[in-house]
């Protein structure tokens, strides 16, 4: 029994450490699928709980299984409860946060891309169980947002907690928060590949073909649960997507161009309301309610998610004054929400946005040239990718979604033109990254997409550990030195009296033995009584000795196996240590990384 559990024990950790290699396709491919799993069940949950909160609070008597028709209804709503809602609901959520420690209220994109960049992608459950539970009361009454931003941070964070329970590498935790925001993403919208470049693009920041082959396994899983779930319809009524003429070519620079504006105006308003962070969430809140309800008197349409008039809009029901009125009212309370720190997305406000400003082109066009324009529709869906790419800065994204949506390849040259267009705006013209970048920017927060700090980033310390030591303890006797010089091990390790380790080569603990131990067992030899040395002694006494022969002794800085290279790095940065001594949490496992061979290891990359 004993003998099974030690083995069954060593394959595990041969498998964690197998994560650490910078190659590990094949396990990485078998956690993203599971991650998929994991992470498509979330995200249905999630759904039902906002569906059946929305019904709750429309006082619906329809069952949440009639989805988003029925738990977006608040048209159907009177004037003054369209106010009161949003308002309420934002007091109540301001009250909650205001009673919650500052770092529990971190939730959404913004929190995920910056615990990946900055702690690997760990996250906290606390966070996760705010943005849960958050996310479900905002989106129910009516805030102004998208459920994606929600729906990436939990599912990276379930990610992130299966990580963690399983002592799993750091750099493995980065590719799982990924598997997690691409899985969301394309179990949101029933487009898969669109998540995987969201997360590469967004999340990570970089393209490698070792993240992308779980990711996209992940995502492909998500999608194919929550299809069981909801059924295989899209979540948006797409037109046929035609162009009627090449003369349309320069409404598609100009929507491009409208999409890059619309996108600095988003972005400008949200660093507007990171001036009054300082001020106590329980009023900022309360404005974002206040101006949500206002709004929502007249434009009932800027309340919750919107894809129902996301719908409209591309099927071309809506008129061309109530577009315009409802995407400048969902730019202000979108971006003054998001602004303010509630827990909700702003992927899907983007959509309904883009659709709006699409489809008030293609009614224009229409107008003009009613021969030559295509369908209102047509522009829509074409909005709704250039508003996703300017301002999340993720063209390819965007037009990889536009093309799912679509099914057609038609919607590919067009596609591209309003996309460019809209980010080469937003990013040449006007110098904005994307919203998530300015935001954490100005709140002081930098991003580390060095392309050398990445790669270091994608390789855990147990692909790069020296194993080839021999350990000693607080308490070393005769015996074990004696073994040690006859193995011969390329280092020695010693434990410290006070917790730490220091490292001696094998060549300078062979002149320590020939100048101490080895004498000691001559004259033991040629008497009965040995009384020159003690049959044991402490470490200290020991590196006391080594000391006193002039003889080399490194310091290490102890560190987790599941750490990363870079971790490791700056581990050694911020200590005056020779190396690492690393060790395993679950497992009997040490070894060392020197100053030296780190240096030579990023000297090679």
């Amino acid at each position: 029994m004993f003998s099974t559990k030690f083995n069954s024990f060593s394959r595990w950790q041969a498998f964690r450490y197998r994560l650490g290699e910078h190659d590990a396709v094949l396990p990485l491919s078998l956690l993203g699928v599971l991650s998929g799993l994991i992470t498509g069940a979330i995200i249905v949950l999630f759904r039902y709980a906002i569906d059946f909160a929305s019904l709750f609070a429309l006082n619906s008597a329809e069952p949440a299984a009639a989805g988003i028709a029925a738990a977006e209804n608040f048209e159907g709503l009177s004037a003054s409860v369209r106010f009161f809602l949003p308002f309420a609901g934002a007091v109540v959520l301001g009250i909650i946060f205001q009673c919650l420690p500052k770092d529990y209220r971190y939730t959404g994109l913004n929190h995920v891309v910056v615990r990946l960049h900055q702690r690997n992608g760990l996250l906290p459950v606390r966070n996760s169980l705010v943005q849960f539970f958050g996310g479900i009361a905002a989106l129910a009454t009516g805030q102004s947002g998208g459920r994606e931003g929600p729906a990436i941070h939990l599912g990276a964070a379930a990610n992130s907690a299966i990580a963690k329970r399983l002592h799993l590498p750091a750099n493995t935790m980065r590719i799982l928060t990924a598997c997690g925001a691409a899985a969301a993403i394309g179990a949101s919208f029933n487009t898969p590949i669109a998540g995987v470049i969201f997360a590469m693009e967004v999340i990570i920041m970089e393209y490698t073909v070792v993240g992308f082959i779980p990711v996209i396994l992940a995502a492909i899983s998500a999608t194919s649960l929550t299809q069981l779930a909801f059924g295989n319809d899209h979540t948006f009524m797409v037109p046929e997507m035609v162009m009627n003429s090449m003369w349309e070519f320069p409404f598609l620079l100009l929507l491009g161009l409208i999409c890059g504006v619309a996108a600095l105006l988003f972005m400008r308003i949200q660093l507007l309301m990171q001036k009054f962070q300082s001020i106590p969430v329980f009023f900022r809140f309360s404005f974002a309610g206040l101006l949500t309800g206002a709004l929502a008197i007249y434009l009932p349409g800027v309340l919750g998610i919107g894809y129902d008039t996301v719908n409209l809009s591309l099927t071309g029901e809506i008129s061309l004054q109530l577009l315009i009125m409802l995407c400048l009212a969902k730019i202000l309370a979108t971006a003054v929400t998001s602004g303010v720190g509630m827990p909700v997305g702003i992927v899907g406000p983007s959509l309904f946005i883009g659709a709006g400003i699409g489809g008030s082109l293609g009614f224009v066009g229409a107008s003009l040239q009613p021969e030559l324009a295509g369908d209102a529709g047509f522009y829509a869906l074409l909005g709704m990718g250039g508003m996703m790419g300017a301002l999340l800065n993720a063209p390819l994204a965007a037009l990889i979604a536009i093309l799912e949506l679509a099914h057609t390849p038609e919607a590919l040259l067009p596609g591209i033109i309003v996309i460019v267009v809209a980010a080469l705006c937003t990013d040449q013209i006007f110098g904005q990254r994307s919203a998530v970048e300015n935001v954490l920017q100005r709140q002081g927060i930098s991003l580390s997409t060095h392309p050398v700090e990445q790669a270091l980033s994608r390789i855990g310390l147990s692909a790069v550990i020296d194993t080839h030591i021999n350990y000693l303890g607080t308490l070393i006797s005769r015996a074990q030195l004696v073994a040690i010089a006859a193995q011969e091990p390329r280092w020695i390790v010693i434990e410290t009296e006070s917790g730490g380790h220091r490292l001696i080569s094998r060549k300078s603990f062979a002149s320590y033995y020939s100048d101490v131990i080895e004498p000691t067992l001559d004259q033991a030899a040629d008497s009965d009584k040995d009384t020159s040395i003690a049959l044991e002694q402490s470490s200290g006494e020991l590196i006391d000795a080594i000391r006193a022969l002039d003889l080399p002794l490194m310091d290490l800085i102890d560190i987790s196996i599941s750490s990363t290279v870079t971790q490791g790095r700056q581990t050694l940065r911020d200590s005056e240590a020779d190396g690492l001594f690393i060790y395993d949490e679950a497992g009997p496992i040490k070894g060392i990384l020197r100053k030296e061979s780190l240096k030579k290891l990023i000297d090679n990359w």
